[in-house]
């Protein structure tokens, strides 16, 4: 297996202190909102810059989860370090940044997890439609656009029809 990193850090915010740099990115689209409505998807894409649609999700987790040891005496590390510069792979921990290292018993990896992580498919199977559509007509005299309440008609029919033929995901993207 081809060695790609000789150190891998993972760091974590604390809880309550969750600013990222994508806040900003929040921000700048939420003071177009105050000037323009964005009624559908469509309407809120147009105001984003630089928009990028993403095409599927991987599942990392299963594909991570048979390879992970299970770490115990670490309560609310806010930091971590996987280094493997040789053949040997270590993993560490810390708290805050200016904390000292602390090197865990057992490595976070039991192995390399191998291949590749599968695409998630979208589970609507959670939706409750008749209360959905409630909500879309309940909101139908909000709306500026008679089109934009349509739209949301539609979705909505959409996403209850996938729900009952799940074959119409059986494609992955690919």
């Amino acid at each position: 297996m081809k060695r790609i990193f000789d150190e891998v850090q993972l760091s974590f915010l604390i809880v309550g202190h969750t600013h990222e740099d994508i806040d900003s990115a929040f921000s700048t689209i939420s003071r177009k909102l105050r000037a323009i409505d964005a009624e559908t998807v469509s309407d809120l894409i147009s105001i984003i810059e630089n928009f990028e649609m993403l095409k599927c999700v991987f599942d990392v987790k299963s594909w991570m989860s048979p390879n992970l040891n299970e770490l115990s005496g670490i309560s609310k590390p806010l930091h971590f370090k996987i280094t493997g510069a040789s053949v040997l792979v270590e993993s560490f921990y810390k708290g805050q940044s200016n904390d000292v290292w602390i090197k865990l018993d057992k490595n976070i990896l039991i192995e390399v997890p191998r291949g590749k992580p599968e695409f998630i498919l979208p589970d609507f199977t959670k939706i409750d439609h008749e209360k959905n559509l409630r909500q879309i007509q309940a909101m139908k005299n909000f709306f500026s656009r008679q089109e934009s309440y349509l739209v949301y008609l539609l979705i909505s029919t959409v996403i209850l029809e996938i729900t009952k033929d799940k074959f119409l995901w059986k494609e992955q993207p690919g």
